[in-house]
């Protein structure tokens, strides 16, 4: 009688493959990370600066301008043992954030700039909201729409994303009920250049290259139309500056922040 060949319950792996199973496995785990966390913000912290927490001698200082700018500065130096004296042309402190009232006819109204959104990459702002204990003062929004006057374009409804970049990128374009009129062609070199600009933002080298043109020049060279129309532009409208006026830098350093900065939710 033949015997059996002896049959391993455990079939042995080549070493080939054990490594195309760990190279899938790694590839895997880093697209579930980066999907679902947000890398933490590089930020200098207090007690890792240099200078001085506290005066040795009386020093008094001014500040020009009590909008929001102003007002951080000049509570930041009277922390640190400065007398200030805040200069402000207008009735009211804030500048853009500022509300006042005014009288038509027999009615009062408040009035303000409009909208202010602010995101959880402005990491000074939050740090002084939480120090001064003012969170409740501040109303949490779960989404924001953009209304088009163009009607060929449906309104764009904005979410916090709770993914690292490039994933915010896709749940925009999921989210989104306008993605296929994006007017993205991912085989022109043109287009691409859009997301390098972006993410390959330097404040030096991009500020060279595009700071002397315009937001209207610069989506003249093959830039996709409806990329301009649902996002570039009204956001460079919501900084207050029109498209023919705002840099190109300028818009390409919000992008970066609003995409590549956002803090772990």
């Amino acid at each position: 009688m033949n015997q059996l060949p002896h049959l391993s319950p455990h079939p042995k792996l080549s070493r080939r493959t054990v490594l195309k199973l760990f190279g899938v496995g790694a590839g895997a785990g880093f697209l579930g990370y980066s999907r679902f966390t947000k890398p933490q913000p590089a930020i200098y912290h207090q007690d890792a600066l240099t200078l001085p927490n506290r005066l040795s001698q009386p020093r008094h200082v001014v500040v020009v301008g009590g909008g929001l700018a102003g007002l951080a500065c000049a509570y930041e130096l009277s922390q640190r043992g400065f007398s200030v004296t805040l200069l402000e042309q207008a009735a009211q402190l804030g500048g853009k954030v500022a509300s006042w009232a005014i009288q038509v006819g027999d009615e009062s109204f408040q009035m303000e700039h409009g909208f202010h959104g602010f995101f959880p990459q402005y990491y000074n702002l939050n740090r002084l909201v939480d120090e001064l204990n003012v969170s409740q003062n501040f109303r949490p929004l779960q989404f924001y729409s953009v209304v088009y006057r163009d009607r060929a374009y449906q309104p764009e409804v904005f979410r916090p994303s709770r993914s690292a970049f490039p994933w915010n990128i896709v749940d925009l374009a999921v989210a989104s009920e306008n993605r296929l009129q994006w007017g993205l062609n991912l085989t022109k070199w043109e287009h691409w250049q859009v997301f390098r600009e972006i993410t390959g933002f330097h404040p030096q080298r991009s500020y060279q290259r595009l700071d002397q043109i315009s937001v209207a020049e610069w989506v003249e060279q093959d830039f996709p139309k409806g990329l301009y129309d649902l996002y570039f532009l009204p956001f460079a409208k919501s900084s207050l500056n029109a498209p023919d006026a705002l840099s190109a830098a300028e818009l390409m350093q919000f992008f970066h922040f609003y995409f590549l900065a956002t803090q772990r939710a």
